[in-house]
């Protein structure tokens, strides 16, 4: 019996890099320590584009130009986020502006589970018309609940 060979051929697998990991060559000793100390008394240069200036110095400073690479390459903004404020915005409009973040949250999490059609919205207004539970202590954690409440967690956990 053969054990190096698979019985069945085996896909190919996307390439990690971190599968090579053992293998890249730790720095030396002060090497990033010499190349920041160039870096840092090299003369100012005033330039309009960072990425180009730091391409053009790739040799002299291969550290430095890779960190400033993956910090300037970062987006300002993602539309996922840009996405959450805008409907955050609808949430929260002036009238509105006493809402716990617990609850904010909570509004978010059920406008989303109702656009992802986790939820219906006869469910949404039946829970809504439920008369209000009245908590005694503002910071009591220990509300019973009725039983089913969490019932979007199981629907959740099978997706």
């Amino acid at each position: 019996m053969d054990v190096d060979k698979p019985a069945s051929p085996v896909a190919s697998k996307k390439h990690n890099r971190f599968d090579d990991l053992p293998a890249l060559k730790a720095p030396k000793a002060g090497e990033l320590g010499d190349e920041l100390d160039r870096y840092l008394s090299a003369d100012v240069e005033a330039t309009d584009d960072v990425l180009g200036w730091w391409y053009g110095r790739k040799k002299d400073f291969p550290t430095l130009y890779r960190m400033g690479l993956d910090y300037l390459t970062i987006p300002a903004t993602s539309t996922d986020v840009e996405h959450v404020f805008s409907r955050g915005r609808f949430l929260l409009p002036y009238v509105r502006n006493r809402l716990s973040a617990d609850t904010t949250r909570a509004l978010m999490c059920l406008q989303q589970w109702s656009l992802m059609g986790l939820i219906q919205d006869e469910d949404v207004m039946t829970v809504a018309k439920l008369p209000e539970i009245e908590v005694s202590d503002q910071n009591a954690e220990d509300i019973e609940m009725p039983e089913g409440y969490d019932d979007i967690v199981d629907v959740l956990s099978d997706m």
